[in-house]
């Protein structure tokens, strides 16, 4: 039998009671904790795509670097041209939120973040590009009196990532649950963009040089992090420059490829399928994940 080996990308004890509010948090923590528990074990090896979801996950669980590869992305229209497509003014402060709206994502602290930003800064907008409903947060930005200063686009398409990317001074990346890989500050850096990032959605990646990070659910401190930003452009772009070093070196196919072997060099016998049928919660809980 060949040896079958689990990559994490998520933590489904962390992640999976953000989706079922109405269930007790206790609860089906315990189902994830034992679903994670039993895939880990039965696997010749475990790896997980970002370190803090391998201290998450523990029992030697090993971190695997994603390689990046930026040449799929298409050439980015002007800032100008980016402007005009998505109806924002040349002038206005662009802060971006590209992502869905999961609540696991903590998107409602930039709406508030916005709202304190715009005290100094009151050309800031915040530019929400998702494939997400977005009616959730509409609410949230009248509800913050900062309707006005809310724009919504989709993000559908290579060429939608461009633009917004494009449109824009900063990306605010925020995470409201530990675990997974933050693709989207990975994107940011790879298309040359300045990032905001709470320490719970770095995933203890090391992009401390690469990028600003502030205390966890702190709008303030989000807002604070993008006045430096949109006030500094040079240190931004020299940020930028470090950003662009760190996907080269800790993202590429080499790293990869030495995470990968030893990964396989280091794995467990595998052990034999039990016969006996999962347990009906822990099939839901896999399938929900």
């Amino acid at each position: 039998v060949a040896p079958v080996y689990y990559v994490a990308h998520t933590s489904l004890r962390r992640e999976l009671p953000v989706y079922f509010p109405r269930i007790p948090t206790r609860l089906l923590g315990a189902v994830a904790s034992e679903v994670e528990a039993r895939v880990c074990a039965q696997a010749a090896g475990v790896a997980a795509v970002a370190p803090a979801l391998a201290k998450l996950l523990g029992g030697g669980t090993s971190y695997l670097p994603v390689p990046w590869n930026g040449e799929r992305m298409i050439d980015p229209p002007t800032r100008a041209r980016a402007r005009a497509e998505l109806a924002l003014a040349p002038g206005a402060q662009v802060c971006l939120y590209a992502g869905n709206l999961d609540h696991y994502q903590g998107w409602e602290l930039l709406v508030e973040a916005i709202a304190v930003l715009r005290r100094t800064h009151p050309a800031a907008v915040l530019l929400i590009a998702t494939e997400s409903v977005p009616g959730p947060a509409r609410s949230e930005a009248e509800r913050r009196g900062v309707a006005v200063r809310a724009r919504f686009c989709r993000l559908d398409s290579e060429r939608a990532r461009a633009l917004v990317h494009a449109a824009s001074d900063l990306t605010w990346v925020p995470r409201r649950t530990e675990g997974g890989l933050p693709i989207k500050m990975l994107d940011a850096f790879a298309r040359g963009l300045p990032v905001v990032a709470m320490e719970r959605a770095t995933a203890g990646l090391p992009v401390k040089d690469a990028c600003l990070v502030t205390p966890n659910d702190d709008a303030r401190a989000l807002a604070q992090a993008a006045r430096t930003l949109l006030e500094d452009s040079a240190s931004a772009a020299a940020m930028c420059a470090r950003a662009t070093r760190y996907l080269e070196t800790q993202h590429d196919d080499a790293s990869f490829t030495e995470a990968m072997r030893d990964l396989l060099g280091a794995a467990r016998p595998s052990r034999p399928a039990k016969p006996a049928a999962r347990p009906l919660s822990e099939a839901r809980a896999l399938r929900a994940r």
